[in-house]
């Protein structure tokens, strides 16, 4: 039985595999084509084989996520078989005064990777999702969603992969998956947004990778649910309520982070009347209006305005967010306290061997790694910190316990610096405010030497893997929460 690729129309639009029928093809489109299938006829997809049909159809549309970058394209198709393995694939340039329009046959084989189980015991982890129930989407909340806010530079979750970039911010997914390099792609097909909302959701099928494979689907959703907490003991005052607030805010960035509250209204006003849905209430599901002073405030954030609830917390409701990244295959571990590194950033790093260390060291003796932080929601890597510090902790290699271990960098003006080394429950620890290639050894000196690569340049020796982008098949449409979405 067929299997029907759905068509899709969305300005973004990204595929991953076709065959080559030459009719009117760009520079573009004809590298395109030569990437995915060398021999114009078969391609191979890295993902772990589609078990049911909806989550063919959801890694489907997030594989085909990963290589057109051009907007105006619309693709559909069909499969003969439920694993994918022989598709036929129509793309169209619907753009204006756009010729190319093409049709590929092509035959799939996989490329399945490791089978890690730890992605296993994450997966089986994840929470069971209904589209009509807020409460089962992640969410995004407090101070989480200020830095999301601050460190994302196209928040709403219409923007392509903002749905997964905003997922990667989310408490629960930090503590899912103990904030480690595994990304998510959300394909989008249904939300709620609106300047009048009290909230902001997105919902479709969820993908899983890491390192470029794609581990399964489901469907899955992520909610921005603007709350933000204040302690128990504030007064009972709308002005104190703001205070209360900003108060956390600039506690959390600093004073100077242009962040404005200012009094909305009740939010018993917040209600609008349709001759076909009935009244729609823009408050959130989430929220028992019972619990807040009855009120919303307006924050103004980066120019942007957001309805927020400010409501009394707990203890454990009021704590600011940490950093929290950890690398599957090296288990190299990151925490930070600023709120300068978005709680997004991906932990990238690579094992380094270099004729240089070797010569500042006198020795081969040492573990060497280039640690990079990456954030989506930034599109930039996170160098440095101007304020605050980066915990890193790197497990002691079995031949280093029991010794004096001692790490070094080597800077811009080729000079060695050592940095204080804890060890604690088989990690070696140290502070830094930078990232850059980091060398753990049991030499408690090291000479400088004339003409090293500094330590931001030892990369040009190594090939840095790309980081898992996540992409969207297309906006999605995002309509009041009684409309129907296709």
């Amino acid at each position: 039985m067929k299997k029907v690729i759905k068509v899709f129309s969305f300005m973004f639009m990204t595929f991953l595999f076709f065959g080559v029928i030459n009719v009117n093809a760009t520079d573009y489109e004809e590298n395109l084509i030569k990437r995915i299938a060398p021999d114009g006829e078969n391609a191979i997809l890295k993902t772990v084989k589609p078990k049911s049909e909806n989550e063919s159809d959801t890694m489907l549309t997030s594989l085909f996520d990963k290589l057109i970058s051009e907007p105006g394209y619309h693709v559909g198709g069909y499969c003969e078989e439920e694993d994918l393995t022989d598709c036929t694939v129509s793309i169209e340039d619907i753009r204006e005064g756009g010729t190319f329009s093409k049709t590929y046959k092509i035959r799939v084989t996989y490329d399945e990777p490791n089978n890690l189980s730890v992605i296993d015991d994450y997966k089986s982890k994840i929470k069971a999702f209904n589209p009509n129930d807020l409460s089962t989407f992640y969410h995004v909340e407090d101070l989480g969603l200020i830095n999301y806010y601050m460190t994302s530079a196209k928040s709403e979750l219409w923007n392509p992969s903002a749905g997964a970039r905003a997922l990667k911010y989310s408490n629960e997914i930090i503590k899912l998956t103990n904030g480690s390099n595994i990304s998510f792609s959300l394909d989008v097909r249904a939300g709620d947004q609106a300047p009048v909302y009290m909230h902001e959701s997105a919902f479709g099928g969820m993908n899983i990778y890491y390192n470029d494979y794609c581990y399964g689907s489901t469907g899955h959703g992520v909610h921005l649910r603007r709350v933000l907490y204040i302690p128990e003991n504030t007064e009972d005052t709308t002005g104190a309520y703001m205070a209360a607030a900003k108060a956390r805010i600039d506690e959390y960035l600093g004073a100077d982070n242009g962040i404005t509250i200012t009094y909305g209204g009740l939010l018993s006003t917040l209600v609008e009347v349709t001759e076909e849905y009935g009244p729609i209430y823009y408050t959130d599901s989430t929220v028992n209006n019972e619990d807040t002073d009855g009120n919303y405030y307006i924050f103004t954030i980066k120019g942007k305005e957001y309805r927020f609830y400010i409501m009394k917390g707990t203890a454990e409701q009021l704590i600011s967010p940490s950093y929290l990244g950890s690398e599957l295959a090296t288990n190299i571990r990151i925490t930070s306290g600023s709120s300068a590194v978005p709680l997004d950033a991906a932990l990238k790093v690579s094992t380094v061997v270099n004729d240089d260390i070797n010569k500042v060291l006198g020795t081969n003796d040492y573990k060497a790694y280039d640690i990079r932080l990456y954030s989506n929601g930034k599109g930039a890597y996170i160098e440095k910190l101007d304020n605050g510090k980066f915990l890193v902790k790197i497990p002691v290699p079995k031949e280093y316990e029991g010794k004096d271990l001692f790490i070094y960098y080597i800077n811009s003006n080729n000079k060695t610096e050592k940095h204080n080394v804890t060890i604690q429950n088989g990690f070696a620890s140290f502070e830094t405010d930078h990232f850059s290639t980091y060398i753990l050894t049991p030499l408690s000196n090291v000479a400088d030497i004339d003409n090293p690569q500094t330590g931001d340049n030892l990369l040009l020796y190594i090939a840095l893997g790309t980081i898992s982008l996540i992409g969207l098949a297309g906006f999605g449409l995002f309509l009041n929460k009684k409309k129907l979405f296709n």
